[in-house]
């Protein structure tokens, strides 16, 4: 799924499983799970890790907006080549629920590793036989900030996580959002822009 004019895999009102794929070059996102869908991505309906690669993307590697989404065992990486773009993250959940259960490598994304808005997210998980570990590094931008951010009520539940390097802050919480960490790494994150570089930054009652 290369180098089409707006999304290289979509999904809105049905459920879709994508597997064993390269999703790159699009114009604007990678993968879009949209309202009332319901989305495996990664992770066939065995339950067993076949990752895709999803990269080069101009918008958000993933997007869940609106529906539900399963990812796992991805390479989510250098996403948001255009400046143009709205979004521009590793992966986008907004006004959605997404699991994202383990073994994906998330790194390089011009904005956010995982960016959370009004959203319930679950990072890292023991129910599956793939590792549960997600690593998020290098992501981010002076504008974009943080491995992790969720902002406007989002709620995340992150476990087994290498959070490092990225731009603007490890994991932030603005806006009454809320997090529960366990088991994780959240080191060498760097300033960016306004962003001190904190590992772990609060603001705006959460």
């Amino acid at each position: 799924m290369q180098s089409n004019a707006r999304d290289g895999f979509s999904v809105e009102g049905a459920q879709a499983t994508l597997v064993n794929s390269t999703i790159t070059q699009n114009v604007r996102v990678g993968v879009f799970v949209g309202p009332g869908a319901s989305g495996r991505v990664g992770i066939d309906n065995r339950n067993e890790a076949a990752g895709n690669t999803i990269s080069l993307n101009g918008s958000s590697g993933v997007s869940v907006f609106g529906g539900s989404a399963l990812i796992a065992a991805n390479t989510v990486t250098l996403n948001g080549t255009d400046p143009l773009q709205g979004g521009r993250s590793g992966i986008s959940v907004v006004n959605a629920v997404a699991d994202v259960s383990g073994s994906n490598t998330i790194t390089n994304n011009a904005a956010q590793g995982i960016f959370v808005s009004r959203s319930n997210v679950s990072i890292g998980s023991t129910a599956f036989s793939f590792s549960g570990v997600n690593t998020i590094s290098g992501n981010g931008a002076a504008t974009a900030a943080g491995g992790v951010s969720a902002f406007l009520g989002g709620t995340l539940f992150i476990r087994d996580a290498v959070i490092s390097g990225n731009h603007g802050g490890g994991l932030i919480l603005g806006g009454r959002s809320q997090a529960q960490v366990i088991a994780s790494q959240i080191q060498n994150n760097l300033a960016a822009g306004p962003s001190a570089g904190e590992g772990i930054r609060l603001f705006f009652g959460s």
